[in-house]
């Protein structure tokens, strides 16, 4: 990839985005696939294991 594709490739979003979307270390986050194949998953275990319907 070339060095103008790499650094121009999340330029349409601003300077804002990365600040206010990245992800540091040990920052807490969530996934929601927002559907029902995953509706077996129990979120409160240390652990997720999923499996897909």
């Amino acid at each position: 990839m070339s060095n103008y594709i790499n650094t121009q490739s999340m330029q349409p979003f601003g300077v804002s985005f990365a600040k206010q979307f990245r992800l540091l270390d040990y920052d807490e986050y969530w996934v929601d696939p927002a559907n029902a194949r995953f509706a077996d998953c129990d979120p409160s275990k240390a652990e997720i294991k999923c499996k897909m319907n």
